[in-house]
């Protein structure tokens, strides 16, 4: 994640591409190295890209299926356990 945020820095890419790009990497269970995009990220992905972080984690959220009382999610930890922890803990901005 360092290394990441260090040539983020330097480089100043696309704010839309890297907020989508670090949503992909937070949903994914086999990736676990960015747990806190919104702290880590701001100064990179300035106003406009929290917005879009923001934008893309709703939309993320509204796709996933619904669960019925008792339906266990199909992996544990796996995307809608992570997209679910984004939105309750406040990381999608809200």
């Amino acid at each position: 994640q360092n290394m990441n945020l260090k040539a983020c820095r330097s480089s100043r890419p696309d704010a839309d591409a890297l907020a989508k790009r670090l949503l992909e990497w937070r949903l994914n269970p086999h990736w676990d190295l960015f747990p806190d995009v919104m702290a880590t990220y701001a100064d990179v992905l300035g106003e406009h890209g929290l917005r879009m972080y923001r934008l893309l984690a709703e939309e993320a959220w509204e796709n996933e299926p619904a669960l019925d009382p008792g339906d266990q999610p199909p992996e544990q930890y796996g995307r809608r356990f992570r997209i679910a922890y984004i939105m309750q803990t406040g990381q999608a901005g809200q």
